[in-house]
């Protein structure tokens, strides 16, 4: 049966592929010594819950022009990325699907924009680790967290 997925789907071989869901972790940096680590989340209009900026991967872009084009789509804020933090199975995340899911978390860095809602989100915040409101689905806390001790800690890339 035709899923209605045919980038996701090799019909000659009638395997599915594995798919690549793009997010990224943006840090915005206040002032230039004293960095203050807040996670850039966009609040979903179908969910009312909030997700860090991301997407799936175009059939025609790399994983990092995927990260900045839908950041920038969803936020208004233009990036550039700086390291690949983390690549999650969903399947350890969230209950089982018809696919396998990868997300690819990066750091990144604004550098330009300014905070602006599309058809998708409807506000746009910065959030402490510590403090981060209600997650939508397309995210879980340990992914986050395990992306952000990355970060913190300046260690390899995680990967499962």
């Amino acid at each position: 049966a035709d899923d209605g997925l045919t980038l996701n789907y090799n019909k000659k071989s009638r395997q599915k592929c594995r798919l690549f869901y793009i997010l990224i972790i943006i840090l915005q940096r206040r002032q230039l010594f004293r960095p203050d680590n807040q996670l850039l989340l966009v609040k979903e209009k179908d969910s009312g819950l909030w997700s860090l900026p991301g997407g799936w991967c175009d059939i025609d872009c790399t994983p990092k022009e995927t990260a900045i084009k839908e950041t920038f789509e969803e936020s208004g804020y233009q990036v550039d990325c700086t390291k690949l933090l983390a690549v999650f199975d969903r399947r350890h995340y969230v209950k089982k699907s018809l696919y396998d899911v990868y997300c690819l978390y990066f750091l990144g860095n604004v550098v330009g924009g300014e905070a602006k809602c599309n058809h998708e989100t409807e506000d746009i915040g910065w959030f402490s680790i510590s403090n981060l409101p209600p997650l939508s689905r397309k995210n879980s806390i340990e992914e986050i967290q395990r992306a952000y001790k990355v970060y913190v800690e300046n260690l390899e890339t995680y990967f499962e």
